[in-house]
């Protein structure tokens, strides 16, 4: 049995740093400091999307308008960050543990 939610999102490092995240912060307040970010995310309407919209709107953010996204499939979303496309991403596994240079986890419920 499963007894954590399997879907994570990953932000570039200089990105977490330039908004103040940190590993201690609890996960309301680093759902906070991704106003203005573009998040990368499967596709609209899918569950990982609606836990996207969930993150967001648990920090009291607007779903609609402060967090972008951007709908790509798991293969691409590693490189888009890698290419500063995108600031992070919103998937399940195996793509959330795939390893970059200037990678950290953003937040995890």
């Amino acid at each position: 049995m499963i007894d954590r939610m399997m879907v994570e999102m990953v932000l570039r490092k200089d990105v977490a740093d330039k908004v103040g995240i940190t590993e201690q912060m609890p996960a309301t307040e680093r759902a906070k400091r991704l106003k203005g970010l573009t998040i990368g995310i499967q596709g609209v309407g899918s569950i990982v999307h609606a836990w996207e919209r969930y993150v967001v709107a648990s920090a009291g953010l607007d779903v609609e308008n402060d967090v972008r996204i951007a709908p790509m499939d798991p293969p691409a979303m590693l490189p888009a960050m890698e290419n500063k496309a995108i600031d992070g991403y919103t998937t399940s596994m195996p793509f959330t543990t795939a390893e970059g240079p200037g990678m950290v986890e953003g937040v995890r419920r």
